[in-house]
């Protein structure tokens, strides 16, 4: 007869065996979850300031066009536009300035479907067209950079957001 011998398991190492993987298996998947999280995040923070810039551009139009005696004037109207950003922004202590270019009448050649009743250069009088540039610079840039895809994000222009506002004078 053959003596066998049998290594008996208790629940409490089993326990401990379990736990040590589950330990392992965590410090491998935070670091994914994490990155996700941010990007979450950071892409949330990219939709606000791509909503604050098309504000901007709409509220500095919309202060330009309304009936007054004298007219704001073409620094007026980007000031208007430039303070909205400097105010409404989430830079993350990045910058959060916006470029900002108003064309005031006369200077617009309209590329509008112009209507039967009026000239292209009598529509161009009336309009007043705002546009406003704002580049995003996020956590997840660290991360793509790291990553070693920064040159291929770079050359798709993903942080910068412009928007264009075009209104009719009162």
């Amino acid at each position: 007869m053959s003596s066998h011998i049998s290594i008996l398991t208790t629940p409490a190492s089993n326990a401990r065996r379990s736990g040590g993987a589950a330990i392992v298996e965590f410090a491998l998947v935070l670091p994914i979850l994490l990155v996700v999280l941010v990007g979450v995040i950071d892409f949330g923070f990219m939709v606000y300031d791509k909503a604050m810039v098309t504000n901007a551009a709409r509220e500095a139009a919309r202060a330009g066009i309304v009936l007054r005696n004298p007219r704001l004037t073409k620094a007026e109207v980007e000031a208007v536009a430039t303070n909205f950003c400097q105010n409404k922004m989430i830079s993350l202590g990045a910058s959060n300035a916006c470029a900002v270019t108003a064309v005031v009448p006369g200077e617009i050649k309209s590329q509008a479907v112009v209507p039967f009743s009026a000239s292209a250069t009598e529509l161009d009088k009336t309009l007043l067209k705002v546009s406003v540039e704002y580049t995003y610079h996020g956590p997840i840039e660290s991360v793509i950079g790291v990553l070693g895809v920064l040159g291929i994000a770079a050359s798709l222009d993903l942080g910068t957001m412009r928007s264009t506002a075009v209104m009719k004078y009162e």
